[in-house]
């Protein structure tokens, strides 16, 4: 088994040298005749084979089909639904996936392992959408994707746009009036903005699961990485932005190849892991090694540099509000020196909170906090694992007996 010098890793990461292509591809193809992953009897997990959203459904046994959504700013988004060919009620459930990933996510653990078969497997009409700008979602019906106006978005516009226009699609074409929603950290925060910024839409939703949801986050300085990405933030993002166009590490095959190679049991798992552990929460034996490096290697799949810095200043305010341009250009945008807040209070949309105790990137007392402001929370569940992390709700290898029975159970409440 071969090392990786960390030192040259955290200088490289330092530097921005790590964002090059042309670096990362020499990495990958040095380390890559170790990193074959060998035991796994599948032709969906091959080293250097990545699949979309439709072809995972298809490799797994269902049918695929695929919308494109427009939204009201004119972001041309990715919807793709799971056809069991189970009979009974039209029941649709939407998904969506958390910061910087894309909707193959809820998919990568496997058929019997992945909510969204679950789900489907259990008679629901499940839909995954993919937020503007990531992999999937790349197009505009005026603006150029390589153009800097294309990317000036936050988090702010995923809740304001995109996920009113993915419930506005599958209503239209299910001919129902209501869906059940599941929104996983970022995605779970886009739904309590749209019932802060767009509250006409709560009655279209018969109840929300917020899994892991990010809101009012605590200090970053409680992950070294982040902590330190902070205080570097121009050095680190500066080369990043010279090389991507105002997007942060999009999904390309030399970064998938990268980190699929890195995070190979023959390689270098561990340092993976301790890397994903300080940012999320330590609990490597929660997942499948084997399948480790497939699922990092899918983490990658594109969003704006305007979100990242509305994520880092929700860490630094510890308050949930909208973007923060700075004291004069918020008084011009929003009449007030400070960002408006969400005011989510206003929400009567039954809504589950799932959370746990070991993830870096929520505090306990904030999901409490939600509950309070909330004034209809159905659900509030602390995972009983103590150990249970905030990508244990869509890897972990024991998310089925502790949080998607749970679900089950909710929804079809519901249903």
């Amino acid at each position: 088994m071969r090392t990786i010098d960390m030192k040259s890793v955290v200088n490289s990461l330092v530097s921005g040298d790590a964002f090059n292509v042309n670096n990362l591809l020499n990495l990958s193809e040095k380390y890559s005749k170790d990193a074959e992953i060998d035991g796994i009897d599948s032709d969906i997990y091959v080293y250097g084979k990545y699949l979309n959203t439709s072809e995972l459904i298809v490799k797994w046994g269902y049918i695929a089909e695929e919308y494109k959504v427009t939204t009201e700013d004119g972001y041309i988004l990715l919807l793709t639904r799971i056809v069991s060919g189970k009979s009974g009620p039209c029941r649709p459930v939407l998904l969506l996936h958390g910061f910087m990933s894309a909707s193959d996510q809820w998919l990568l653990p496997g058929r019997s392992e992945s909510l969204a078969f679950i789900l489907a497997d259990n008679g629901y009409d499940v839909w995954l959408g993919d937020q503007r700008g990531n992999v999937n979602s790349q197009a505009h019906n005026k603006y150029d994707v390589d153009s800097k106006i294309f990317w000036d978005f936050s988090f702010h516009e995923f809740g304001v746009y995109d996920l009113p226009a993915f419930i506005e699609k599958i209503l239209d074409i299910t001919k129902v009036s209501q869906l059940s929603y599941i929104g996983y950290s970022l995605g779970a925060s886009e739904f309590l903005i749209m019932g802060s910024e767009r509250p006409e839409y709560l009655e279209k939703v018969k109840v929300s699961i917020l899994l892991a949801p990010f809101f009012n986050p605590p200090s970053i300085s409680q992950s070294h990485i982040l902590h330190t990405i902070n205080l570097f933030s121009p050095i680190i993002m500066n080369p990043m932005v010279r090389a991507t166009k105002h997007s942060i590490l999009p999904r390309t095959k030399a970064l998938q190849t990268a980190i699929q190679t890195f995070c190979s049991p023959k390689v270098a798992i561990d340092v993976c892991l301790a890397i994903v552990g300080d940012l999320v929460g330590e609990n490597r034996n929660n997942l499948d090694r084997k399948l480790v490096p497939f699922y990092f290697s899918s983490l990658p799949a594109g969003c704006s540099l305007k979100t990242y810095e509305h994520i880092l200043q929700s860490f630094k305010s510890e308050r949930f509000q909208q973007y923060d341009y700075g004291s004069l250009k918020n008084v011009k945008k929003y009449g007030s020196h400070t960002p408006p807040r969400y005011k989510i209070e206003q929400i009567q949309t039954p809504i589950a909170l799932l959370y746990a105790n070991n993830d870096i990137i929520l505090k306990t007392e904030n999901v409490i906090k939600l509950e309070k402001t909330l004034p209809n929370v159905v659900m509030c569940y602390e995972v009983s694992d103590p150990k249970f992390s905030h990508t244990d709700f869509v890897f972990g290898s024991n998310a089925v007996q502790l949080v998607y029975d749970k679900i089950l159970q909710l929804i079809e409440s519901y249903n």
